[in-house]
C-alpha cells in the first residue's frame, strides 16, 4: 500500500484505523498534556473536545513533502491535494463544507495562520520544523473565531534543549526531486535555541512547466526571565516558486505524453515571513501569556494560461493576552480562563487580465487590449473570551 511521498507502513496503517489515533504512542498515555482544546495547558483525558496528537518524528519518517499530506490519513480531516506537489490543500473537518478552508482554523504554536482568503499554504512549515500537531474536531469558534466551526489544527513548533545538537539531512528521487536540511540547536537554563533552513525542489512530472523550488528559515528562540518568566522570539520565512503545466487531453496523457499541448502554463510566486514574541510568566496562582504576532503573504500569479496576472498582498498583525486561574472547590477543580485577541487585517488584490480574458463586468482600461482590477480592503477586530472548566478530583 502507497502513500502520497512514501510508503504506508503497518505501524502508520494502524494509527489510521485505531479508534484512539494519536492518544497513545510509544507508552505515553491520556495523561499527556495538550494546549488547543482550551487555550490552556490541559491533559487530554480532561480536555472538553475530542484531541489527537500527531509527532514530528512520525511526519518525517514518512518522508513525505509537507504536513498537509500526513494529515489526509488523519480522522475527522479532509485534505485534497490541488496541485499534487503536497503545498496547497483544500479540505473540510468535521461535516463543513468540503473543499472550502474557511471552516478549520490552523495555528502555529497557538498563532492563526489561516491569511485574509481563509488559506493556509502547508509548506510554509517544514516538517523539520514541527514537534507536533494537535487536531481538535468540533466546533470551537467560541475560543478561536468563524474559522474554528469544524475544528482546529495547532501545529506545536521545535523548541531547543540544553546542550547542543546539529542535524544534517538529504535525499533525491525522480524526476531530480532533491531536498536538503539542516538546524542546530541548544542552550543552558537560561537561553534555549533551535534554528535551521531546507530546501525542496523538483522538476516535475511533467515534461514542461512543472518545476518547483521552494526554500524555508526558521527559529525560535527562547529567553528564562526572573520570577517563572520566559520570553519567546518565533520565525519563519518561505520562498515557494512553482509552475503550472497546461493541459493534456486524457487520450494522451493514457499513452505516456507529458508535455502539454493545450495552454502554456503558469508560474507563481508565494513569499511568507511570520514573526511573533511570546511572553508567559507564573504569578502566585494566576498564569499570564502574550502574544505578539505578524504576518506578511505576497503571491504572484503570473500568464494565467494567458488569461491574467494576479498579485496579492496581505498583512495581519494581532496580539493576544490571557488569564489563567486555577483553583481547588471541594473535590472540584477549577480552571478559569480569560482572553482578549486584537487583530488588524489588510489585502490588496490586483489582476491584469489579457484581451482574452472573458467578460469581467467591463473592468477600466490600462492599455489596448489590456485590462486590470485594484481591489483593497482592511479589517479590525477585537474578541474577548471567557471559558471555566471543572474537573471532578478522583
Amino acid at each position: 500500500m502507497k502513500k502520497a511521498g512514501g510508503v504506508l507502513t503497518p505501524a502508520m496503517l494502524l494509527l489510521c484505523v485505531a479508534p484512539a489515533w494519536g492518544e497513545q504512542r510509544a507508552g505515553i498515555m491520556l495523561d499527556e498534556v495538550v494546549v488547543t482544546a482550551t487555550k490552556s495547558a490541559e491533559k487530554i483525558k480532561d480536555a472538553p473536545a475530542s484531541i489527537n496528537v500527531i509527532y514530528g518524528e512520525d511526519i518525517r519518517n514518512t518522508g513525505i513533502r509537507s504536513p498537509g499530506q500526513y494529515l489526509q490519513s488523519a480522522p475527522g480531516i479532509f485534505l485534497s491535494d490541488v496541485d499534487g506537489k503536497g503545498t496547497q490543500f483544500w479540505g473540510a473537518m468535521r461535516g463543513m463544507p468540503a473543499n472550502n478552508n474557511r471552516y478549520y482554523q490552523v495555528l502555529v504554536d497557538g498563532i492563526p495562520r489561516n491569511n485574509v482568503n481563509d488559506e493556509f499554504w502547508w509548506f510554509t512549515i517544514p516538517t523539520e520544523h514541527i514537534e507536533r500537531i494537535e487536531i481538535m474536531r468540533g466546533p470551537a469558534s467560541a475560543l478561536y473565531g468563524r474559522n474554528a466551526m469544524g475544528g482546529v489544527v495547532n501545529i506545536i513548533t521545535s523548541q531547543g534543549k540544553p546542550g547542543r545538537e546539529t542535524t544534517i539531512s538529504g535525499g533525491y528521487g525522480s524526476h531530480n526531486e532533491n531536498k536538503q536540511a539542516a538546524s542546530l540547536s541548544g542552550g543552558d537554563e537560561r537561553w534555549l535555541y533551535r534554528f535551521g533552513a531546507s530546501r525542496h525542489a523538483s522538476e516535475g512530472f511533467r515534461a514542461s512547466d512543472d518545476e518547483f523550488v521552494q526554500g524555508n528559515v526558521f527559529g525560535r528562540f527562547t529567553r528564562q526571565l526572573a520570577g517563572n518568566s520566559s520570553l519567546t522570539l518565533s520565525l519563519d520565512y518561505t520562498d515557494m516558486d512553482r509552475d503550472y503545466p497546461g493541459a493534456i487531453p486524457l487520450a494522451r496523457y493514457n499513452a505516456g505524453e507529458r508535455k502539454g499541448v493545450y495552454m502554456p502554463g503558469m508560474n507563481a510566486r508565494h513569499q511568507e515571513p511570520n514573526l511573533a514574541l511570546i511572553y508567559e510568566s507564573q504569578l502566585c496562582a494566576v498564569n499570564v501569556s502574550n502574544r505578539l504576532y505578524y504576518q506578511h503573504v505576497k503571491e504572484d500569479w503570473k500568464n494565467w494560461f494567458h488569461i491574467y496576472d494576479r498579485d496579492d498582498t496581505s498583512n495581519r498583525l494581532g496580539n493576544e493576552i490571557q488569564f489563567q486561574f486555577d483553583h481547588l472547590m471541594g473535590t472540584w477543580k477549577s480552571q478559569l480562563v480569560w482572553g482578549l485577541q486584537y487583530e488588524y487585517l489588510n489585502y490588496e488584490g490586483i489582476r491584469h487580465y489579457s484581451q482574452f480574458a472573458p467578460n469581467m463586468n467591463t473592468p477600466r482600461t490600462a492599455a489596448a487590449g489590456v485590462q486590470y482590477m485594484d481591489a483593497e480592503t482592511t479589517k479590525q477586530f477585537i474578541s474577548p473570551y471567557l471559558q471555566n472548566m471543572l474537573h471532578l478530583i478522583p
